[in-house]
């Protein structure tokens, strides 16, 4: 494998892994982080609806404080005169106070009078007997009403759910004794829900703490939620999410589950902008991954021609031959490097040439200068065999 096709494997890979990586973090912990800023808006929500709800219970309660430190009920509790039941309970009346129980009991614990209303048709209604059963008696919502604060809360009925406040009755004066108690109630029905999660602005529905035709996301959080932990938040699709508020009764007792269903817009919102950053991050990287890829091409590539023409002065042997490189940058000034090598190759080459040229010269001389003593020893041995020739004859 060719260094050009390494060099540009290793960067793409590098830049993948950058940019996997990049997108990653930034789904997980962006996403992360508005799904807390969903969270936190859901409970928002639900902070508000029991606010709400409080101040339904507190609107009752101001109407029960009214009409409970009052001489006219503290004297009809003490003498059930007929005349201020129809002065002052009947059902138009009680209709346009939004009320559908009104209770006077006396200090026996006996009901003075007990009217329910039907408050489309402004009729009288009897009490039921599951409402009447949760005030007379000890520990009901007669005698707890005595108490100088009185009692306030949600009434979780079998049959219906409503909102009860009772006060002690005193004179105008807010002197005593006490004579009795007033209570006053106000339908938790379908209808309340709708107009109080209309003034929020939000899906409201109420529910049995017991889970009784509970939504099955309700039931799944419904074991968490206790006092120490009332309040829960769980996304019901990828399109909803919802938060759950566990509210207690006017006994203190686990009554409602308080359901707040809101579309999933701030992690559409989350989502939305983490896929324009992810996709920021991706073109990013392509536009670096491109200029990265031309610089490498383009470096390569002048590395490349390097190496062929250098290949191509090796291939001829021919040191005089130099390597043709144009430009001012790193790869010309390694073409600059060989060049001078070949030069110090060449002048190296050229003196080998010259040294050989003279060892050869004085091989020759002295080859001549031996030969020419050679001959003229071999004279001087004929000439000397010559005359011992002679002296034998």
């Amino acid at each position: 494998m060719s260094l050009r096709r390494k060099t540009l494997l290793v960067f793409a890979a590098a830049l993948i892994v950058l940019i996997g990586s990049t997108a990653a973090l930034a789904w997980t912990i962006a996403l992360g982080s508005f799904e807390e800023l969903e969270a936190r808006d859901v409970r928002s929500h639900i902070a508000r609806a029991q606010a709400a709800l409080s101040e339904r219970i507190e609107s009752l309660a101001t109407i029960v404080g009214d009409w409970s430190p009052w001489d006219d009920s503290y004297e009809f509790v003490g003498n059930g005169n007929p005349t201020f039941v129809e002065s002052n309970l009947n059902p138009p009346s009680i209709a346009n106070l939004g009320l559908d129980l009104v209770v006077y009991a006396d200090l026996e614990g006996r009901l003075v009078f007990a009217g329910g209303f039907d408050l489309e048709q402004e009729t009288l209604l009897p009490v039921p007997e599951t409402t009447l059963g949760v005030l007379t008696g000890p520990g009901g919502l007669v005698e707890l009403g005595r108490r100088e604060d009185g009692i306030s809360g949600v009434l979780v009925l079998p049959d219906r759910i409503q909102l009860m406040v009772a006060r002690p009755i005193l004179r105008s004066d807010r002197s005593g004794p006490v004579q009795g108690t007033l209570l006053m109630g106000r339908p938790l029905d379908d209808a309340a829900v709708q107009e109080l999660g209309r003034s929020l602005g939000v899906r409201l529905s109420v529910h049995r703490a017991t889970g009784e035709g509970a939504p099955a996301d309700l039931l799944a959080v419904l074991p968490g939620l206790s006092e120490s932990r009332p309040v829960a938040v769980r996304a019901i699709d990828d399109e909803r999410v919802a938060g759950y508020a566990l509210v207690h009764d006017i006994f203190g007792r686990p009554g409602l589950v308080l359901r707040v269903e809101l579309p999933r817009d701030v992690l559409a919102g989350g989502r939305a902008t983490v896929r324009y950053l992810v996709l920021a991050v991706g073109g990013t990287g392509g536009l670096i991954a491109a200029l990265g890829f031309v610089v490498l091409y383009l470096a390569m590539g002048r590395l490349s021609r390097l190496t062929a023409s250098v290949a191509r002065v090796g291939a001829s042997g021919d040191a005089s031959q130099r390597v043709v490189l144009p430009g001012h940058d790193e790869v010309s000034g390694l073409g600059d490097s060989i060049n001078k090598m070949l030069e110090a190759l060449q002048a190296s080459q050229r003196r080998l040439r010259e040294g050989e040229e003279q060892y050869r010269k004085d091989l020759e001389s002295r080859v001549r200068e031996r030969t020419a003593e050679l001959m003229q020893l071999n004279k001087a041995l004929e000439a000397t065999a010559l005359e011992m020739e002679r002296a034998r004859d």
